[in-house]
């Protein structure tokens, strides 16, 4: 089940209070990646100062590529902790596919800095509205040129879709109309595209969400919508967008300017989050020692083969197909559904997979 995640918005927030409301996730802006030691699960780091809004990507692919890489340096240089993904451009504003292409180059340099250091990279982040491409109101074409520029600059790196999906409307019945255009505008319009075209679908995260009225005083949800109101759209989201793997909700703990937004003192929507969390979930006895048990499952993971670990983690890649491992030159491979699993033999801590479509980066 798609879960809602943290988007966390500063560094100030209450770490304990934020763990009990993690489910699987968080997104975490600027000097709150510093404290991800202290969080668990899948963590997104995302720095405005490596990667600016509306950042110009370069005058070629080329130039863009490398102007990617620079810019991801430089938020590992300034945020050295260990995250699972880092989050690239957000809310460029992109409208001709000239642009995409270079937005795609650009987020491919990203992207393999990435990969290098082990981590995902989550890619795109338009806002709602983008990109917009004149004649196209879906969106699409753009999509597809972004995400065919990606793969030809960067064939291995594993990264994710990521896109603004707020609710705009107080009315629900407009929200309902809207979403569509909003919330559910990757699958209903992106993916079809990118199929057809012969690409591969990545997975998608909802890189903010919730709700964001426009262009109006106070537009969040405390001043637009209200905590019960906005918590029963909040319940209705996964059901609403299945297919994603979560949902940031702007934002925990955030600076005065989102107070609209900033649901970090409100028990009605901290109570949807965990109830919604928590469906299609058994939870643990409370007679068990969780730390004990977590501790347990961990030496017992440690111990898999490296193959083993590896897929654990990465459960789109599904079953295995190859019952054994084989080997090609000095590299170890072994077949999932979802694509292959490989490393250079003896380099068992820096194992890589390849969908099937995008083929390996052997070298």
């Amino acid at each position: 089940m798609t879960k809602l995640w943290l988007y966390l918005g500063s560094s100030t927030f209450d770490a304990a209070d934020a763990r009990s409301l993690l489910a699987g996730g968080a997104l975490l802006l600027n000097d709150a990646c510093r404290r991800a030691p202290n969080l668990g699960g899948y963590l997104i780091g995302r720095d405005m100062l490596a990667f600016p809004d509306n950042v110009p990507f370069g005058p070629t692919e080329a130039a863009a590529y490398r102007n990617g890489t620079d810019r991801a340096l430089d938020m590992f240089n300034r945020y050295p902790v260990k995250l699972s993904a880092r989050m690239g451009c957000n809310e460029p504003g992109v409208k001709t596919l000239e642009v995409a292409r270079l937005q795609g180059a650009f987020e491919a340099g990203a992207g393999d800095v990435c990969w290098r250091k082990g981590e995902d990279y989550v890619g795109g982040n338009w806002a709602y509205g983008n990109p917009e491409l004149d004649g196209d109101p879906t969106h699409a074409a753009i999509v597809v040129e972004w995400l065919r520029a990606y793969r030809k600059w960067s064939p291995r790196s594993k990264f994710i879709i990521g896109y603004h999906g707020y609710r705009r409307a107080r009315d629900d019945a407009l929200a309902l109309a809207d979403a569509t255009w909003l919330e559910r505008r990757p699958f209903d319009w992106w993916k079809p595209a990118i199929l057809a075209a012969g690409l591969a679908m990545p997975d998608v995260t909802m890189t903010e969400g919730g709700l964001d009225a426009g262009p109006v005083k106070n537009n969040g949800y405390r001043d637009q919508l209200g905590s019960e109101r906005y918590a029963a759209y909040l319940r209705a989201l996964p059901a609403l967008v299945p297919e994603a793997t979560a949902f940031c909700l702007f934002v925990y703990s955030g600076t005065a300017d989102w107070a609209s937004f900033d649901y970090s003192d409100d028990a009605v929507v901290k109570a949807a989050i965990r109830e919604t969390n928590k469906k299609g979930e058994t939870p643990m006895p409370e007679t068990w020692d969780r730390a004990k048990v977590w501790a347990g499952y961990k030496a017992r993971l440690d111990a898999f083969p490296a193959f083993d670990k590896y897929q654990a983690f990465h459960p789109e890649l599904g079953g295995w197909i190859d019952a054994a491992e084989y080997d090609v030159g000095p590299y170890r491979l072994r077949g999932a559904a979802g694509g292959l699993i490989w490393a250079r033999i003896g380099d068992w801590g820096n194992v890589r997979h390849a969908t099937y479509l995008n083929g390996l980066p052997l070298d």
